[in-house]
């Protein structure tokens, strides 16, 4: 460790004052030996009394918050302002993470999780190889009281000087960690603590408290309990134990590698390194929440506050999710303004300290399989924090979730059918956990280019927050991949009632493949025909869970989807529906035109602007014009002058048709015209002038 040693060469110093962060005697005894072993590395060669070392004792919970934050005031004030002050801390060897199966690695893991809880009491069995004594980066009394005078004109900060030391000591040793571990150790520290020292936190609820009545030391009284249940703790021994909990979770029915590609991930490591960032995906699975912790410690990434539902917290689950990172936020707390205040402080606290974001798209996860149009709720707080704290260059990274097979879609079609959403539990998600072993294929991850908020906006501009919504779910539907169940089940239900035979499922799949092939449609490996044992093996799944049904008599064999299993199969065919969408208004257009009596050109467009409102509420648009020019080019890549030809006569509508195969418009939109004759149908038997209430009218 000699290396470490000669960080803290003093030059003409003439004092040194080690401050010592420690979660246990052993490691002070650990420090302490390591010291006397290396001084003289120290001029002048201290004799390590009480006047040279300073306890710092930040991760021990058995110690008071108040001395996790103070320093020894007897050794500051004698101390002289040339005096270095070095911090210091003992951590087990880290080895290569590319080994984390290794006994060394699980050893040393085990030691760090019991060490950080401070229930080491007995002397550790550490040897010379197995101990890291690790040194921050030092500074003088001298400094650091500058510092700390300039900030306290500022009105920011810690509200002495021997708790703005041992924050500045904490940091210099974090720092030097992640040197070491790695970035997905990168954790903010004492964060409610800093929270209550923000100045523009202590005159809201100063002016909350003028305006309501209620006094200030009660309010506080309140903040103090929202901090407790609202501020993760993360810490890098629970996040080891949450990687190999989420690593066991995801592999149970899904293959262990998750399918994401290297420049999503070259993508995420240049963000979050230059700019505040907050990762929107989508949301189809409890598992959703797992998926990009596990991604990010995977490849050393700084770990994101996720945020989640109180409801997940539930026994065993709130305090290993906060110590692992997740902000655990109430469904609904519009009323509570003390509530609103302390997350928009929170959350603009971890942006300002480059701390990225993560949360599933609120009001996505529809029981459908396509993303429906968004809630602002966390999005607008977040837009909120940005504001109040003049936070720029936001960058939001659209990521979307998706899977080969989901166990929870036979839930869903249950509910869909009007059965009760199970709540959640343990004893829930004991079941839940269980049937994670059905085997299900692959997870893939996908990240889409980044929306960028240069200068931060109003929450209160609710078109601005829409835009940005709206771009986060087009993004997201753009690099969601077309999987194989996806597009067999897109092909059967389009077939149905009719069942295909092996060769016509493939005839039928082939030219989709190929369509999508040239439009850089994004595309799971499966398809890949040089290859086709995995592709297989996805599609004996869906045999073997009913998904698909084989009627087999030599030498027929037919594929079909059984009525009781299509919402089912149509949840999996509405992942995808979206990359067929610009394609299946064009044929339903160009019917349109072949029937208009002059101006088809018009006519087509005519309905090409009726289709989308027809469907504005099923999918996420471009723009416009984008959207205008988007129907253009599908066009163009089957007949490159077909304006020019539709403006020439409707009857080249009909050839113009024949040249845009293969067709999906029914596979892709009937669902949504037969809900809605449905619907239409109930609304025409209803008495005129009467009300219908939702539950009723679902019901009929």
């Amino acid at each position: 460790m000699q290396d470490e040693k000669d960080k803290v060469q003093t030059g003409n110093t003439t004092s040194v004052l080690f401050i010592i962060d420690y979660a246990a005697k052993t490691h002070v005894e650990h420090i302490l030996a390591w010291l006397r072993d290396a001084e003289p590395c120290w001029p002048p060669q201290p004799q390590y009394d009480d006047s040279l070392l300073v306890f710092l004792p930040l991760n021990s919970k058995r110690i008071s918050r108040q001395a996790k934050q103070q320093v020894n005031a007897a050794a500051l004030s004698s101390a002289e302002p040339a005096t270095l002050l070095v911090p210091l801390h003992a951590l087990p060897a880290i080895t290569d993470t590319g080994k984390q199966e290794s006994t060394t690695y699980l050893r040393s893991k085990a030691q760090r999780f019991v060490s950080n809880l401070g229930l080491l009491k007995q002397a550790s069995h550490w040897d010379a190889t197995e101990r890291i004594e690790l040194v921050g980066d030092s500074a003088t009394l001298a400094t650091l009281a500058d510092e700390f005078e300039r900030q306290s004109s500022a009105g920011s900060g810690a509200d002495t000087l021997n708790s703005y030391i041992a924050a500045k000591a904490r940091l210099a040793l974090d720092i030097a960690e992640r040197k070491l571990r790695g970035r997905r150790y990168k954790v903010p520290r004492q964060v409610a603590q800093k929270l209550k020292l923000r100045p523009a936190l202590r005159d809201a609820i100063d002016a909350m408290a003028s305006k309501t009545g209620t006094s200030a030391e009660k309010l506080w009284q309140r903040a103090n309990k929202i901090m407790d249940e609202l501020v993760a703790e993360p810490n890098p021994a629970w996040l080891d134990l949450l990687a190999a909990f989420t690593k066991k979770m995801l592999s149970m029915g899904y293959e262990q590698e998750l399918a994401t590609r290297p420049e999503d991930i070259d993508l995420i490591s240049r963000t979050v390194d230059k700019h505040p960032t907050a990762f929107l995906w989508t949301h189809k699975s409890y598992l959703d929440g797992m998926v990009v912790p596990h991604v990010l410690y995977q490849h050393d990434l700084p770990p994101a506050h996720t945020f989640g539902g109180l409801n997940m917290a539930f026994t065993g689950m709130g305090s290993s999710g906060r110590r692992g990172g997740i902000i655990f936020i109430r469904r609904t707390f519009n009323d509570d303004e003390l509530y609103k205040l302390i997350l928009r402080h929170y959350i603009a606290y971890l942006l300002e300290n480059r701390f990225p974001f993560s949360w599933a798209f609120e009001g996505t996860r529809s029981r459908t399989g396509k993303l429906v149009p968004p809630k602002y709720g966390l999005l607008k707080y977040l837009l909120d924090a940005c504001a109040a704290s003049n936070t720029k260059d936001l960058h939001i990274l659209p990521i979307a979730i998706n899977y080969d097979l989901l166990g929870e879609v036979a839930d869903h079609a249950r509910e869909q059918a009007g059965m009760k959403k199970t709540a959640e539990s343990l004893g829930w998600f004991v079941k839940y956990y269980r049937k994670l072993r059905t085997p299900m294929g692959r997870i893939f991850m996908d990240v889409g280019q980044p929306i960028v908020l240069r200068e931060p906006i109003e929450s209160d501009d609710f078109d601005a927050v829409a835009k940005v919504a709206f771009q986060v779910g087009v993004e997201a539907n753009r690099v969601s991949p077309v999987t194989v169940p996806s597009l067999v089940a897109l092909v059967l239900l389009g077939a149905a009632p009719r069942a295909l035979s092996g060769e016509n499922l493939s005839r039928s799949i082939l030219p989709l493949l190929d369509w999508l092939s040239a439009r850089k449609t994004p595309m799971s490996s499966d398809f890949d025909i040089s290859a086709p044992e995995h592709g297989n093996a996805i599609l004996k799944i869906m045999l073997n869970t009913g998904l698909v049904s084989l009627y087999e008599e030599e030498p027929v064999r037919l594929y079909s989807i059984k009525p009781e299993q299509q919402h089912a199969a149509a949840y999996y065919r509405n992942t995808i529906a979206h990359h067929f969408l610009h394609k299946a208004f064009t044929e339903l257009a160009l019917i349109s035109a072949e029937n208009a009596q002059d101006q088809p050109l018009d006519a087509f467009w005519q309905e090409i602007d009726l289709l989308r409102d027809l469907f504005k509420f099923e999918f996420f648009y471009t723009p416009k014009d984008t959207f205008a020019e988007h129907i253009r080019q599908e066009l163009e890549l089957s007949v490159s002058d077909w304006e020019t030809s539709l403006s020439n006569g409707s009857s080249n509508a009909r050839e113009l048709f024949k040249a845009s195969a293969p067709f999906v418009a029914q596979g892709t939109l009937r669902q949504f015209v037969e809900a809605y004759w449905v619907g239409a149908s109930v609304l025409c038997k209803a008495p005129a002038n009467e009300t219908i209430e939702k539950k009723a009218f679902v019901s009929k």
